[in-house]
């Protein structure tokens, strides 16, 4: 398979892995899930995938974050949602934020965290840097994305990098998505009114 394959495999099966799902459980029945969505089906894909992606889920089930998780009051995996940021702005439109959150979870002190898991291979600090600056701006959207339709206030965001089994927390106090709003305001508010479209996508 190609990478981004191997990526999407590992994606459903943190996505879906659960408090009370054991290893031969997320070996036997998970990861056979995740297989059949690339067109693997069979019992010598299954061993070689667990090969080649067993020790990266081993380290996620034993993360702190993943037992956090299994303690959230509520949890959601791959939760698809949309909702407009911006109203009609000197007829551009509508400016939409649509997208699936890889996990959200309520913690009992009341507030969440939302965790978006990533794939790469880095090698470097800096290249953890800029994907940790590239998607900062994705979780901080997440995270208001959580408010507006469950009502939840986040407090935590980041990402869980898969390759080192390392949790890359990003701002997401109010301050930090403020200014986010405010810069994406200016881009929209300078955006061109010629196009037809009515309603402009951020994320699909």
């Amino acid at each position: 398979m190609e990478a981004y394959e191997w990526g999407h495999v590992l994606h459903r099966v943190l996505e879906h892995l659960q408090s009370d799902h054991d290893l031969e459980y997320v070996r036997e029945h998970l990861l056979k899930i995740a297989l059949a969505s690339v067109g693997l089906t069979s019992q010598e894909a299954r061993v070689f995938a667990w090969e080649k992606l067993g020790a990266e889920i081993v380290t996620y089930m034993n993360s702190d974050l993943h037992k956090e998780c299994c303690q959230g009051k509520r949890i959601y995996s791959e939760m698809p949602f949309a909702v407009r940021l911006f109203e009609d702005v000197q007829e551009r439109g509508t400016l939409s934020l649509n997208g699936v959150i890889d996990k959200v979870w309520l913690r009992a002190d009341g507030k969440a965290t939302v965790v978006d898991f990533k794939t790469h291979k880095y090698k470097s600090a800096t290249q953890v840097k800029r994907i940790v600056e590239k998607y900062t701006p994705q979780l901080q959207l997440y995270a208001y994305a959580v408010e507006k339709l469950l009502h939840w206030r986040v407090d935590r965001a980041g990402l869980y990098m898969t390759a080192t089994g390392s949790y890359m927390e990003v701002p997401c106090d109010l301050q930090a998505r403020e200014n986010l709003w405010k810069k994406m305001q200016i881009l929209w508010t300078k955006a061109d009114s010629r196009s037809e479209e009515k309603e402009k996508r951020l994320f699909s």
